[in-house]
């Protein structure tokens, strides 16, 4: 395994990324990518917390979407927020845990010291880097 300047392995800065990007911390992870950008310069893993970002965001935009998609379901009288509030829940949640599957499954691989690859995220972060 590799390790860090700072004596750390490289994955668990991964894997930091990954849990911040669980519970809906953004901020956190681009504090997180600055840092490895500037201090360690190492190519892997700065993709890899890219890519934690990048889930993140998927998810975020989703949620967006859904909330955007389910308001029209509000013009009906009482079984409008009936399906607004079961349908989007349950849809929300159903795309919370695929977050945190993904996340488990990218933790795992990067602790073997392989990509991440994270649908979608793989390819954009190794357009940015």
């Amino acid at each position: 395994m590799r390790r860090s300047i700072f004596g750390f392995e490289d994955w668990l800065y991964g894997v930091l990324a990954l849990v911040l990007a669980v519970f809906h911390q953004p901020g956190l992870i681009v504090v997180l990518l600055i840092f490895l950008v500037v201090a360690e310069r190492d190519g892997w893993l700065n993709r890899q917390v890219t890519q934690a970002l990048l889930l993140y965001f998927g998810c975020a935009l989703g949620a967006m979407l859904l909330r955007m998609v389910f308001s029209a379901l509000l013009v009906l009288p009482f079984f409008g927020w009936l399906a607004y509030s079961g349908l989007s829940g349950l849809i929300g949640i159903g795309m919370e845990l695929a977050m945190i599957l993904f996340a488990l499954r990218a933790a795992d691989r990067m602790r073997k010291g392989l990509d991440s690859d994270i649908p979608f995220a793989s390819g954009l972060a190794e357009m940015i880097f």
